[in-house]
């Protein structure tokens, strides 16, 4: 996750550890440029279109160049005017669009279902959740890596 604000990246990030997802956080684009070339490989880039270093849509750009992330979904999660942003994000390379504040109720099957299906273990390998997460959250946890 490429988040800048500390209270929507733990709030994300909250939320994707209910249903055991690794998240890994950065809060610049050259934090997560770093991190990618230091061997990081993720299932899924969460992206926050507002960085203080970077534009998020340049971002993307550099994703899609880099061999190891060139098929990594890239879903943006911003509070940039949904239609400008959505359009914007799109035209970068990014996957799909997320608007903020998060839907905690939602937020972990909409992140799922950007998952390319390789990335996905049967259901049986993941433990369930303490408690019901909602419509749905068998999915989510079927596609979301531990």
């Amino acid at each position: 996750m490429v988040e800048d604000d500390g209270a929507s990246a733990r709030l994300a990030a909250m939320v994707l550890r209910v249903v055991h997802a690794e998240v890994t956080h950065a809060a610049t684009a050259t934090e997560a440029t770093r991190l990618v070339a230091g061997g990081l490989r993720p299932a899924i880039v969460l992206l926050d279109l507002d960085l203080p270093d970077l534009s998020g849509l340049h971002l993307v750009k550099v994703l899609r160049a880099l061999d190891d992330t060139r098929e990594v979904p890239i879903v943006a999660v911003t509070a940039s005017g949904a239609d400008f942003g959505e359009r914007a994000a799109r035209l970068a390379g990014c996957d799909g669009y997320v608007s903020k504040p998060i839907d905690v109720a939602t937020f972990a099957a909409t992140v799922a279902g950007f998952l390319r299906p390789t990335w996905t273990r049967p259901i049986a390998a993941v433990p369930a959740p303490a408690a019901p997460l909602g419509v749905g959250h068998q999915a989510v946890l079927a596609a979301l890596p531990k």
